[in-house]
């Protein structure tokens, strides 16, 4: 099977833009590529039809395979204990590991062979033309300042342990949610491809992807504040994102944990501001949607406020390229987006309401621009 003519060019113009919105949205290289091979592979299948605005097209991949995979994280059910084995560690995550090995390949043949194609592809781009200003990438969050703060957060506890024993961390909460932050490594080597399995208290709670930080919605019942909490993590095996046999977690893996609680902006160590800032407006023009709310050039802390119609089951975008909070305010019902670098960051979540909406945008101690858009998806 043949690349369509044009396709290959198109691929080798627009990768680097491509990669970058991938990176930003995954803020880790090796989902960025999965998302990127996946974007030109519909592409490439969908050429005749898209051809005259490709890159587009692509975009809007980018950000459906990003929102489907989000919410895919959020939906599932943490998993049922026996009550008779409730006492043993093991006993908890055995059905939790199940589900992980149940997950099965789901790709069109179609879309197997453009990625094969596009593999050889996208291997032979060069990612970075030369003169191209570079548009850093917010990958998983680093701790600051000898491990105390995190994503806006203030480290409260801490904790590792080698896989397939669990880390357990006890603390007292102040703040619910609290942050989480782990890492897997193997032999040194930081590795995003495994997932982990969150207990509270003996109760297996929520799964997340090892390296991420969790989503606002993640499960965290019978965290309480002013009483002393277990928390329990424990590495599993990670499914390909595009299906296949997950990938186990060597024994001796090192699992670390780190739970913290936000600290005002003011108070967090935040890295010294570069020269020039990447313009929020040209990812979100090359990204696509419909912009909600903009920060103010002048006065990125403004309070601003619009109505608008939301669609159901629809996503938002947060775009920014500098370090602090926004609260959305949906009708009612807040999120909180922030960053805390001075990189291109783009978050998504699912709008929590639909139709008719005012949205409050309260910003916090905002060092640069900032979009909420109404991402296409």
């Amino acid at each position: 099977m043949r690349l369509p003519d044009g396709f290959e060019e198109f691929a080798a113009d627009a990768s680097p833009r491509l990669s970058d919105t991938a990176r930003l949205l995954t803020r880790d290289a090796g989902q960025a590529e999965d998302l990127l091979r996946t974007a030109l592979a519909q592409v490439c299948r969908a050429w005749p039809r898209v051809r005259h605005a490709p890159e587009q097209h692509a975009h809007r991949v980018l950000v459906r395979a990003y929102a489907a995979r989000w919410r895919r994280w959020r939906s599932e059910p943490p998993a049922e204990v026996p009550s008779e084995r409730a006492d043993a560690h093991g006993a908890r995550m055995a059905v939790v590991r199940a589900k992980v090995w149940t997950a099965r390949r789901r790709r069109v043949a179609a879309v197997v062979v453009c990625l094969l194609l596009v593999g050889a592809t996208a291997a032979a781009v060069t990612w970075r033309q030369a003169g191209e200003p570079a548009v850093a990438s917010f990958m998983i969050p680093e701790v600051q300042d000898a491990d105390e703060y995190f994503g806006g957060n203030r480290v409260v506890a801490e904790g590792s342990a080698e896989a397939p024993e669990p880390v357990v961390v006890r603390y007292l909460p102040r703040f619910s949610p609290p942050a989480l932050l782990t890492e897997c490594l193997v032999d040194g080597d930081r590795r995003t491809d495994f997932r982990v399995a969150v207990a509270i208290n003996g109760v297996p709670s929520f799964e997340g992807l090892c390296g991420g930080l969790p989503g606002a919605g993640e499960d965290w019942r019978g965290l309480v504040v002013g009483r002393e909490a277990e928390v329990a993590v424990t590495a599993l095996p990670g499914a390909p994102a595009g299906g296949g046999e997950p990938r186990p977690v060597p024994a001796g893996t090192e699992v670390r944990v780190r739970l913290g609680e936000p600290v005002p902006v003011d108070e967090y160590p935040l890295p010294p501001r570069p020269e020039r800032l990447s313009p929020v407006r040209e990812q979100v023009e090359r990204q696509g949607g419909r912009v909600l709310l903009w920060s103010d050039p002048a006065d990125p802390d403004r309070v601003q406020q619009v109505t608008a119609v939301l669609p159901e089951d629809g996503v938002y975008g947060y775009f920014t390229n500098a370090p602090g909070r926004v609260l959305v305010d949906f009708g009612g019902v807040t999120r909180v987006s922030g960053s805390w670098d001075y990189a291109n960051l783009v978050s998504a979540g699912d709008l929590p309401v639909a139709g008719e909406v005012t949205i409050t945008a309260r910003p916090e101690g905002h060092r640069g621009d900032w979009a909420l858009v109404l991402m296409t998806t």
